[in-house]
């Protein structure tokens, strides 16, 4: 089975000539995911996304499915279904009756799942790592650019092409990219010069339902943009020509200490999003794909985020069953981020990127991780890790007529340097314990080449669960 999966090289249709830097991941299986999700999406694009909102707002399914379920690889339907579903939902639009101790139970072991890691099973661990087949870098990752201390990202350079719009064309043929053709479900790492998977192409669950979730958060996000009536100054920014909120905990810009992030008149909006079981269940898949390709850097996240929630009791996590305490929604319908880095995060981290909506990926909304060197083809429903802060990345534009939102996942450096510092900023810290303010700036030195060392290996991913 690995054999099948290697990389083939061929030839891009469409474009002029034979392209030897086109890479093919190839399927396990022969299923009908991607046709089911772009039809449902086809067959919807006239209705109203007032309407289809409500669809997002009624299942009860989602809580009940575990993180195995959603990384375990389940047989599809075959029969397309010729109308967007609800979140989760398969052959009916009522929730199934519970009788109420049964729903006691189920609420009781919900909560103790969230309050839990998932530790990937030996079906997992053989299943997504050691069948998997790794795209090769020559990328030395100690000399991305984060800054003393790690804890941010040294801040982009100035770049006259910041906000080009580039071909595929362009970058194969002028700037030396490979194009990775990927289908959006099989999980793929990324690995440096050194044998560490420092992104992961994380994929989706096999499970069709699955794709129904992708499929009504789009819509919702769709609907909730349009309702918005975003000013055109916040339709711009530096990332891209559309509107974007952040949502959950932060800190920076000002921030005295990590809190909630503002969402002014938008927070109903936001909160409508965030509590949608559909999105809790991507989010909880993305924070699962986190956990098992970069172990390490997860228990790190874990460790300080405990202790930032216990001391500060008024912040709860975002989503209940993920580990990242931040996200962005990007709106608009032409969501094509321009080149960027996001110098706020975590250098050592990695950001959750989720793609979503009616385009066809061999054309468009491809993710471009430039250090890299990729162009990866990234398909409506699937996601790709990486650590934003430290990798320049951008989309290629999608077609006229086609759409295009995301919903990312990520965690301000900022929250682990607070927490270090025995939950103090810099200069509180240097007033209230000089000596241990030295030290602290001592250890900066040291602290990137830490942040190095929580990557891991294939081998080391694939013996968590064995030792």
């Amino acid at each position: 089975m690995a054999g099948e999966r290697g990389l083939k090289s061929y030839g891009l249709p469409g474009l002029q000539g034979e392209l030897s830097h086109v890479h093919v991941i190839p399927k396990r299986v022969e299923l009908m995911h991607t046709q089911i999700g772009t039809y449902f999406i086809q067959e919807a694009k006239h209705l109203d996304f007032s309407a289809l909102l409500k669809l997002t707002m009624s299942n009860t399914e989602a809580e009940q499915l575990t993180l195995e379920d959603d990384l375990g690889y389940v047989e599809e339907d075959p029969n397309p279904l010729k109308r967007p579903a609800s979140p989760s939902s398969s052959h009916s639009d009522q929730a199934p009756y519970l009788s109420h101790r049964h729903a006691k139970q189920n609420k009781k072991r919900a909560m103790e799942k969230a309050q839990h890691n998932h530790v990937p099973s030996l079906r997992i661990l053989e299943e997504y790592v050691q069948l998997s087949e790794p795209i090769e870098s020559h990328l030395v990752t100690k000399s991305l650019p984060a800054t003393k201390g790690a804890y941010r990202a040294l801040n982009e350079r100035y770049d006259k092409d910041a906000r080009k719009e580039f071909t595929l064309e362009e970058l194969l043929h002028e700037n030396g990219f490979t194009l990775i053709e990927w289908d959006g479900r099989d999980p793929v790492p990324i690995r440096d010069r050194h044998g560490l998977v420092i992104a992961v192409l994380g994929g989706r669950p096999a499970d069709i339902s699955y794709v129904q979730d992708a499929d009504a958060i789009y819509y919702a996000i769709m609907s909730e943009g349009q309702h918005a009536k975003f000013s055109a100054k916040a339709s711009q920014s530096r990332k891209g020509a559309f509107a974007a909120l952040n949502v959950g905990v932060s800190y920076g810009n000002g921030q005295e200490r990590p809190s909630r992030l503002n969402t002014g008149k938008h927070a109903a909006m936001l909160e409508r999003l965030v509590s949608n079981p559909a999105l809790q269940r991507i989010a909880a898949f993305q924070s699962a794909v986190f956990q098992l390709w970069a172990p390490r850097i997860f228990a790190y996240y874990d460790a300080h985020l405990k202790r930032l929630y216990e001391k500060l009791l008024h912040l709860t996590r975002l989503f209940p069953r993920s580990i990242f305490p931040c996200s962005a929604f990007n709106f608009g319908g032409n969501v094509i981020s321009y080149k960027h880095r996001d110098v706020l995060n975590c250098p050592f981290g990695w950001c959750a990127i989720q793609a979503l909506g009616k385009f066809n990926p061999k054309r468009g909304g491809h993710s471009v991780l430039w250090e890299l060197k990729l162009i990866i083809e990234f398909p409506h429903a699937s996601s790709i890790l990486i650590p934003s802060a430290v990798i320049t990345h951008s989309n290629l534009p999608i077609q006229p007529g086609e759409s295009r939102v995301s919903f990312t996942q990520y965690c301000a450096g900022g929250i682990f340097q607070w927490v270090d510092n025995g939950f103090r900023t810099e200069p509180e810290l240097y007033a209230e314990d000089p000596d241990e303010y030295e030290q602290m700036q001592a250890k900066k030195d040291a602290r990137w080449e830490e942040g190095l060392s929580l990557f891991s290996t294939m081998e080391e991913i694939f013996a968590q669960n064995i030792d």
